[in-house]
């Protein structure tokens, strides 16, 4: 009986190891470029390669970087997708198409969940690699 009881111990806390909050995106974030470009002592930009994630648990987020955005959030796995609906005060649906980004921006989770990698989905050089705050 005490082996049936170390058992169910021992897989109780691996079932919970396993639901770690880690995983979830919910939460906020710090972003920099991941560029040789940017690291480099002789760009003056390198500073403005900074940003900071907030995904809500309703489901929306808010992204500051040399703009800001706002709009919805899923994720999928270790994917996480930012829709935006905004761009500082405009509506990005309103404007039809017409001069905002639309188009979604994927982000990869490490598989510890204290990182996220975005790609540059304008054809630039770097990633952003956001760091979960207070990890």
């Amino acid at each position: 009986m005490k082996r049936v009881a170390q058992f169910l111990f021992v897989l109780s806390c691996l079932l919970l190891a396993g639901c770690h909050k880690g995983s979830d995106a919910v939460g906020k974030w710090t972003g920099s470029l991941a560029s040789s470009t940017s690291s480099s002592v002789n760009n003056p930009l390198a500073g403005l390669a900074k940003a900071s994630l907030e995904l809500n648990a309703d489901k929306t987020f808010s992204l500051q970087m040399v703009f800001s955005f706002e709009g919805t959030w899923e994720q999928s796995g270790n994917t996480v997708t930012l829709t935006p609906t905004k761009m500082g005060s405009l509506d990005l649906k309103s404007l039809g198409g017409q001069g905002g980004n639309e188009k979604p921006m994927v982000l990869t989770m490490s598989a510890d969940g204290k990182s996220m990698t975005m790609q540059s989905n304008t054809g630039g050089k770097g990633d952003m690699t956001f760091t979960r705050d207070g990890s």
